[in-house]
């Protein structure tokens, strides 16, 4: 309802209610506001813009089909192109840097380097161990996977998978138990809203877990709420003592460290001058795809990610140890990914 004059309108923008127009006028029936569909699920709310003949099916990823508890959603403002932001969410290779503290490289020995999921001690050690990987892209129905793989020092190897369901939404590699999901949403050319999403399939999340979710990964200023409190302007709170001693950054919370890079670029960063290399394959694809299904819809071809016999609810990223004659390929192929090394679809 308008508190101006109070018309009201229902979900799908018809007015219903006139009370400032005479009794038993019949006008409301004229006026109609543009209206959204919209539906509230994984603690988020998702609204269809495009043509109502177009309307796609309700999401149906995998925190959409968890109980409310088992989900933690947590909305971020970015302040740069949201390109440029989901871009470092399918970089594996930063992870040996921008996010290592130099405890990171004492060994750890737990008994865990063996096929199987890994302690998460010794998982932060593999990716300062070998900071590299090799990685490598699979086309898939939904858009594509990023499969990571590095060595262990016991001759066995970690995979990480990524998955990135075109066009916006990545699943972050985590073990099969657990979920990570970040979207990035723009809210204009130059700014974005990073929406992640953690899901548990086993239990709940207690009131605890969720606000030490909330404080690692929104850090708001409480002078000004509608600001993150690490940000450009502040140099975001960077302690260059502790670069030196504790963590190559010196940034904090580990979030902040990708929105710094990302954010330092400019809000739309000049990419004639990159040096792509081998660990940026992801970014490569996601890039070729996209340019593929703008053209693609000019030509009023649909994308294909929005079919509806794929099976969303199924797509899952990964984080497992291998043995040294295992195929990563054939990993967390659950959504119907064939295990074709470097399979293309466009």
């Amino acid at each position: 309802m308008c508190i101006y004059h109070g018309w009201k309108y229902d979900v799908r923008g018809d007015c219903v209610d006139m009370p400032s127009d005479l009794p038993g006028s019949e006008f409301k029936g004229k006026v109609h506001i543009t209206s959204y569909p919209c539906i509230e699920s994984a603690g988020a709310i998702w609204a269809y813009l495009g043509p109502a003949e177009k309307e796609p099916s309700h999401p149906n990823y995998v925190i959409n089909n968890l109980p409310e508890a088992n989900v933690n959603a947590t909305r971020t403002p970015i302040y740069c192109n949201y390109l440029q932001s989901l871009e470092g969410n399918i970089d594996s290779t930063h992870l040996g840097t921008l996010h290592r503290s130099w405890d990171d490289f004492n060994p750890v020995d737990d008994g865990t380097d063996r096929p199987g999921y890994p302690s998460m001690g010794f998982s932060v050690y593999l990716r300062a161990f070998a900071r590299y990987a090799m990685v490598d892209v699979q086309d898939t129905n939904y858009g594509f996977r990023l499969i990571a793989t590095r060595p262990t020092p016991a001759g066995n190897k970690i995979v990480r998978i990524n998955c990135q369901a075109l066009p916006n939404i990545s699943f972050i590699a985590s073990q099969r138990d657990n979920a990570a999901v970040l979207i990035h949403v723009p809210s204009d050319d130059d700014n974005c809203f990073r929406m992640s999403f953690s899901a548990r399939p086993d239990r709940p999340f207690s009131s605890a877990e969720r606000k030490s979710i909330q404080a690692i990964s929104t850090y708001m200023d409480p002078e000004h709420p509608t600001l993150r409190m690490v940000r450009a302007e502040n140099d975001y709170l960077i302690d260059r003592k502790a670069q030196k001693t504790t963590a190559f950054s010196g940034i904090w919370p580990p979030a902040e460290q990708d929105y710094a890079i990302t954010e330092s670029m400019g809000p739309i960063y000049d990419r004639t001058k990159e040096h792509l290399y081998g660990g940026d394959a992801a970014i490569i694809r996601l890039r070729q795809m996209l340019i593929q299904s703008v053209k693609n819809l000019q030509e009023g071809i649909e994308p294909s990610s929005l079919d509806p016999t794929i099976p969303f609810h199924k797509i899952r990223s990964e984080e497992i140890i291998i043995g040294p004659d295992d195929d990563p390929w054939s990993v967390a192929v659950d959504a119907g990914e064939t295990t074709k090394r470097g399979e293309r679809l466009l």
